[in-house]
């Protein structure tokens, strides 16, 4: 295993590397960590509404913080990934976050895929969950998870374009709808 960077849970084979090649014409990519925290602040605040559909509330001044340090339960910093992708001029365009072995082993959870609005209908999204497929089977992953809130339906419609399917035995009328794209 290659060692991508010192920050806990920024370790992976050298397919996690491929995350790291979606950058924008003349932008890069890099795992992300407290160091990162007012260029993802400032991302979710230029995401304000698309934020508020993703985690149900406007992105509060912490909020870049809780998604660089909160864990699902069992979890650890090795299994949590957060990628930024900048564009040319250094400005965050873009940010995916992954679990690694959540819900279960062999699943992982995309927490959040999010584009900043002037840099939407490029593929970034798409290419950053090709890009996560591709490593996830590599790990030996099964399959990828992604919820939207019901009231989303600009994130369902990405979640079925991107290949997921409806996840089964979903209660009726829950607030999210989770969906799911089988790697094996």
């Amino acid at each position: 295993m290659s060692q991508l960077s010192d920050t806990p849970g920024r370790v992976g084979s050298l397919e996690a590397e491929q995350l790291l090649e979606v950058p924008l014409p003349g932008g890069f990519a890099t795992w992300l960590d407290e160091h990162w925290r007012a260029e993802l602040q400032a991302l979710l605040e230029r995401c304000g509404v698309d934020v508020a559909l993703l985690l149900g509330t406007v992105p509060a001044p912490e909020a870049a913080a809780r998604i660089l340090i909160e864990l699902p339960p069992g979890r650890t910093y090795e299994d949590k990934f957060v990628v930024g992708v900048f564009d040319a001029e250094g400005r965050m365009a873009g940010v995916l976050v992954v679990v690694r072995d959540h819900p279960g082993p062999a699943e992982w959870t995309v927490e959040i895929v999010l584009v900043a609005p002037d840099q939407r209908c490029r593929g970034l999204a798409g290419a950053m969950l090709a890009r996560l497929e591709t490593w996830v089977r590599s790990e030996g992953g099964k399959a990828i998870h992604l919820e939207t809130r019901r009231f989303n339906p600009g994130g369902a419609g990405f979640a079925l374009r991107a290949g997921f399917e409806p996840a089964p035995g979903q209660p009726e009328g829950a607030p999210s709808v989770r969906y799911l794209r089988r790697t094996a």
